[in-house]
């Protein structure tokens, strides 16, 4: 169910209950559950509970005991509607005999909706252990428990085992030289690298400042080579470390100044940085452009086109993307997610 409760499972109370015995009590129902039905029932319970919880001011941990009752059962039919039933609707036939098989109620009968229906099913794809320890870790970080949470923690999961995925079978470096190098490395952030539920965790394998520095991206270059290198706040110093790994000369910052602002341990980000240095003396073709670039904050990594269309009016020749996220014209796109 939603996080505010709706369809005929919900029936708000005034009425004054013991919300965690009622909890105890429906989270061994819940155990005995055996239909959509059953943990619907259950659901009801345990929103009553936390509604009578908030509203009788008995606390968060009061409040999160009977959301943690409700999200299990949430994960509980997810994983029903996801078998199906075991049993369709309709007759069946045995030995020359027709037998009758009783139509269940739908999810429309029983007040599910779709969107419900869906995020139940997503977040039935999180293992019971990775569930339990989720609900344990909000609990301790003293934040209250939502279907909107758990979905998002599930499709993070989702998208981790992806990562590893890619991460087994790195393509292999394009062959240069390229007059022209984009690079957005996937900087490491260790205060959020195991914890699934950070807001800005990385949806793919990160690298160490080791591993970054280790990459051959000097072989890619030609004699006169422009590098327009990404970085975050939070890696601007490491950046310098990677452009003498690399070889090349710093010469100015661009600012990316986004639509909205993002993510941020200290303050919220609105602006992202792209480093640009040279080896040799490439041809770029500079007329007023400024330090600033105003682009929409798209999808985590994905720059704005405003980027490319700048770098290409500035830059001729062979040019080269290395962690791309987007095959483009005239350029060659280097990355385990290139979306055509």
């Amino acid at each position: 169910m939603s996080d505010a409760a709706t369809g005929s499972w919900a029936t708000p109370t005034a009425e004054p209950i013991d919300s965690l015995a009622l909890v105890d009590r429906a989270r061994e129902a819940l155990r005995m559950a055996h239909t959509l039905a059953d943990i619907g029932g259950v659901m009801e319970i345990a929103e009553r509970a936390r509604r009578y919880a908030k509203a009788a001011k008995l606390g968060l941990d009061a409040e999160n005991h009977a959301a943690a009752l409700r999200l299990e059962a949430e994960w509980r039919a997810g994983g029903m509607l996801a078998e199906g039933p075991k049993q369709g609707p309709g007759d069946y036939r045995k030995r020359g005999e027709i037998h009758s098989v009783p139509i269940p109620p739908s999810q429309a009968d029983l007040g599910v909706t779709k969107q419900q229906a869906k995020d139940w099913q997503t977040v039935a794809k999180v293992p019971e252990p990775k569930f339990r320890q989720y609900v344990e870790r909000v609990k301790e970080a003293r934040r209250p428990l939502t279907t909107a949470g758990l979905v998002q923690f599930a499709k993070q999961i989702t998208r981790g085992e992806h990562a590893k995925q890619i991460a087994a079978e790195p393509p292999p470096l394009p062959t240069g030289p390229f007059r022209v190098i984009v690079a957005d490395p996937p900087w490491t952030y260790a205060s959020r690298s195991t914890d699934q539920t950070h807001r800005a965790r990385n949806p793919y394998p990160d690298m160490t400042l080791d591993e970054i520095c280790a990459m051959p991206v000097a072989d890619l270059a030609a004699e006169d080579c422009i590098l327009w290198l990404w970085t975050t706040n939070a890696h601007m110093r490491e950046a310098f470390d990677v452009l003498d790994a690399w070889g090349f000369t710093h010469k100015t910052i661009l600012t990316w100044v986004k639509d909205r602002m993002g993510t941020g341990d200290w303050l919220r980000g609105r602006t992202e940085h792209c480093l640009v240095a040279v080896r040799g003396r490439p041809t770029v073709l500079l007329t007023n452009q400024t330090t600033v670039l105003h682009g929409p904050l798209r999808e985590h990594s994905r720059k704005p086109d405003e980027f490319y269309a700048l770098v290409e009016s500035l830059c001729p020749g062979s040019k080269v993307e290395l962690f791309a996220r987007q095959a483009r014209d005239g350029w060659v796109a280097h990355g385990s997610e290139v979306a055509a």
